[in-house]
Parts: structure tokens; C-alpha cells; sequence
């Protein structure tokens, strides 16, 4: 058997020298984790009405009037991420920097009622993107093959490596059955840097502003293999990364109407990122394949890149938040935060800021307006330990019937795979101790966050179920 290696030539889709991402591509990005300080992560960041502390200011910026004395805060993380589909389980465990801040407290020791005027700098984690994922499947009666279309750069590396003939076909035979394997490895993370300040007014009334400075960073490497029934074999390797660096805006206040009660409203504006993406590779090969002249040969394509980085815009949703903090007794506190956030309002932009009609349309048709809930709950124990609780839940920005009525999705890029958040929604259940000193204090949190996915190696043009990943 011979090899040949051949090089592709691929006319792209006019949408692709400018644009490599689709509707769930984006929703990844925008999605964020219960991430930040250990106190908050612990109480599943129900922090709004709560305030003093690091991550309730960058749900809040009004949380930062309610200190009283400088803070410095660090916070790690260690997570371990395990994905189990029908067919594989696999763990990734990451350690990392989840919350970092400088609080300047400032007693205005003024006549006008003006009791604090503070100042602050703090980065919050907000997701991660580490996962290792991998799917196999026997006897499946879709090839990738049979899901490429006229202009797509995939259809190119078939046709080169022989896996589809002159009539730009698929080479498997009627009825012919693959067994198929993939594996997906995810890395990066997404966070801001907010700088905010705050008034405490008569210590009822607390304002806040913050403009945030956020970064995205997302490395994708994918690869897929199939085994033909009647003889011979294929694989398609990718590897893409993705970055941005955004900006936005927080106002916040929370009002005190009697000591035991705090009520929060918060607005975050649309977080504006410049982003680029970078194709590494993407690579298909085939194995013992008939060539031209019917020998079984070998072959391998890359796709080579006309431009290799694409420079998009991209504005995430707004939000507002209402909250609300009861404190009961001198003991214990309750806090609840309630999230609205409208997907549907998620735009790509050129570089000359115009909109990209239609992945706009896409995401209108197949995603909706959410309402997220968080509940926390401390209780201090005496005057050195707390203990803290919490949950949130995150309904899927998903419609249903993009699952149930098996819509197809097309991913205009050189990453055919995709995953769907299912019907399910997030759900996050936290704990927490809290152990608190003259000159400092230590907190710890542990959290367990699930929820379930639908994985689709290839575009679903044949309306086949997913592989559910939960």
C-alpha cells in the first residue's frame, strides 16, 4: 500500500475569512461559572444585598460602601471537572486564582451624613474551560461524511483524501455503517478586572459604580476517527484558539429601610469584546481508501489558511439583578439574588461594525431570556466560625425544541462539533466554612455543579439524537 500526500486548496465560504464562530460557540463564552471569593462561592454567590466582599462588588458595586475597613483578599480554586457520556468517563482537575481585590476603606467623617467613600480593584474568575471529552459510538448509520455541504472546507479535504468520488459523494456504500470516536480537549478561562467605588450614605443608602475589563481566553483540539464496515478508515484533527478582551459597566445601590433588611438592584451594560481567533490546523486523513484508479491507498490534506487569525466583535447580554439579604438575629443571614438576562440580544460585529445578519437570526431562533436564582445562608456559630450554604440554578438559554425537534445547526468553521445545554438547566449546591480573626480570616468552599449536555460530533443535518454528556 502506497502513501500520498497531497495538499488541499479550499475556496472558502464568503463568511469565513471574517467569521469562525456560531450561536453555541458564542454561548460558551457567555456562560460563567459560580466562581470568586471562597465566602461567596460557598453561599453560590447570593452576594448581591450582601456586599463587603470581593466578588459581591462585581455582582454589586454598591456592595463595596457597606466595608468599613480596608480588605485584601485571595482566593484559590481547585477544580476537578468530571464528564461521563454513555460511553466514557474522563477527569480533568485544574488549580487556579479565583478572586483577587484591594478594598481602600475611607471614614469621610463628614457632617452631610456621607459616612464612606471606598475604592477597590478586583479580578473575579468567572468560568473555566478545561474539560477532556470523549465519545465512541458502534454501528452508527451516519458518517461525517454524509453531513458535508457544497463550499464547506471539509467537503475539500474529503474530495483530496478520496473519501468522497467525482461526484462529490460519499465513497461508503448504501446502508453501510461507521463505528466513530472522538475526543475533545478544552482549555482557558474568562474573567474581569473591575475598578469600582462606592458611597455609604447614613449607612441606609449605599451607590456603586464599576467599569469591568474582561479577558476570554478558549483553546479547542479535537479528534475525530472513523472506521468504515466495509474496509478502510478516517480521521479529522483540529486545533483552534480563541481570545478577547472586553469592557463594561456595573451601577449598583442597596438600601437598608430597617437594620435586619438590605435590598440590592444592580445593572451590568453589554460587555463589548474585541476577539481573534487562531486556526492552528485542521487535518483529515484516510486509510486504505480507493484512489482514481481504484488502489487502496493512504492520504492526507490540510487545509490551507488564506488568513489564518479573524478579528470579530462580540457584546454579551446585559443584566439585572435584584437581591436581597435578611439578617436574622445576630447569628444568621439569608441572601437571595435573582438574575435576568436576555440571550436572544447576543451580536457578532465586523471589524466596520456591522452585524452578522445571519448568526443574529440564528440566535434569536434557537435561544431565549433566562431568569437565574441564587439562595445562600450563613450561620455563625460564635464569634471565630461560620458555616455557609447555598444554591443556584441556571435554566438552559437553549430553547427545547432545538433538542426535541432535532434543529439543524450549522457551524460555519473548520469545527464541525458541537454541544447543546439540555432542557435540565445548571444547578450548583455549596458549602462552606468561614473562620474569621482579629488581623485576618480563612474561608473555604466546596461546590458541586452539574448539569447535562447534548454532544453532536458533526453537523445534524439528519436530525439524529445527541450524545448526552451529563
Amino acid at each position: 500500500m502506497k502513501k500520498v500526500y497531497i495538499s488541499a486548496i479550499t475556496l472558502l465560504l464568503a463568511i469565513l475569512p471574517t467569521m469562525a464562530q456560531e450561536t453555541f460557540d458564542l454561548l460558551k463564552y457567555n456562560q460563567q461559572d459560580v466562581l470568586g471569593t471562597a465566602r461567596s462561592m460557598s453561599m453560590s454567590n447570593a452576594m448581591g444585598a450582601v456586599g463587603a466582599d470581593v466578588t459581591a462588588i462585581s455582582i454589586n458595586p454598591a456592595g463595596l460602601g457597606i466595608y468599613r475597613s480596608g480588605d485584601v483578599n485571595l482566593t484559590l480554586n481547585l477544580a476537578n471537572t468530571k464528564v461521563s457520556s454513555s460511553s466514557l468517563v474522563s477527569d480533568n482537575t485544574k488549580f487556579n486564582v479565583s478572586s483577587f481585590g484591594y478594598v481602600f476603606a475611607s471614614d469621610m467623617h463628614s457632617d452631610d451624613e456621607l459616612a464612606f467613600f471606598n475604592m477597590a480593584i478586583t479580578y473575579n474568575r468567572q468560568a473555566n474551560h478545561f474539560r477532556n471529552s470523549s465519545i465512541r459510538k458502534y454501528a452508527s448509520p451516519i458518517s461525517i461524511l454524509d453531513n458535508l455541504y457544497e463550499g464547506d472546507p471539509l467537503e475539500s479535504l474529503a474530495y483530496t483524501t478520496y473519501l468522497l468520488d467525482k461526484e462529490y459523494n460519499p465513497i461508503l456504500q448504501a446502508g453501510e455503517k461507521v463505528d466513530y470516536s472522538q475526543r475533545v480537549i478544552e482549555s482557558g478561562s474568562s474573567g474581569v478586572w473591575d475598578f469600582s467605588m462606592a458611597f455609604n450614605y447614613a449607612y441606609w443608602l449605599y451607590l456603586g459604580f464599576s467599569v469591568g475589563v474582561q479577558h476570554l481566553d478558549y483553546t479547542m483540539t479535537s479528534f475525530y476517527h472513523e472506521d468504515f464496515e466495509l474496509g478502510g478508515s478516517m480521521d479529522y484533527n483540529n486545533k483552534f484558539n480563541s481570545s478577547g478582551l472586553g469592557y463594561n459597566v456595573k451601577v449598583g445601590g442597596i438600601i437598608r429601610p430597617f437594620p435586619a433588611l438590605r435590598l440590592g438592584v444592580a445593572y451590568h451594560s453589554p460587555t463589548v469584546y474585541v476577539m481573534t481567533d487562531d486556526i492552528v490546523f485542521a487535518e483529515m486523513n484516510s486509510y486504505g481508501v480507493p484512489n482514481d484508479a481504484g488502489a487502496l491507498v493512504d492520504a492526507s490534506a490540510r487545509h490551507k489558511l488564506e488568513y489564518r487569525y479573524y478579528t470579530y466583535d462580540m457584546n454579551t447580554p446585559q443584566k439585572v439583578i435584584l437581591s436581597a439579604a435578611l439578617q436574622l438575629g445576630k447569628r444568621a443571614m439569608l441572601s437571595v439574588d435573582y438574575e435576568m438576562l436576555d440571550y436572544t440580544t447576543m451580536n457578532l460585529y465586523d471589524t466596520y461594525g456591522f452585524v452578522y445578519e445571519d448568526v443574529r437570526q440564528d440566535i434569536q431562533r434557537k435561544l431565549n431570556n433566562v431568569r437565574n436564582l441564587r439562595i445562600g445562608a450563613e450561620w455563625r456559630l460564635n464569634d471565630v466560625m461560620s458555616l455557609r450554604g447555598g444554591y443556584a440554578y441556571m435554566p438552559s438559554p437553549v430553547k427545547s425544541s432545538v433538542i426535541t425537534d432535532h434543529q439543524e445547526v450549522f457551524t460555519p468553521s473548520l469545527t464541525p462539533h458541537y454541544s447543546i445545554i439540555d432542557n435540565k438547566g445548571t444547578s450548583v449546591y455549596s458549602l462552606g466554612l468561614g473562620l474569621r480573626f482579629d488581623d485576618f480570616y480563612l474561608d473555604f468552599a466546596y461546590q458541586n455543579r452539574s448539569y447535562g449536555e447534548q454532544f453532536y460530533p458533526y453537523y445534524n443535518w439528519v436530525k439524529l439524537d445527541g450524545e448526552a454528556l451529563p
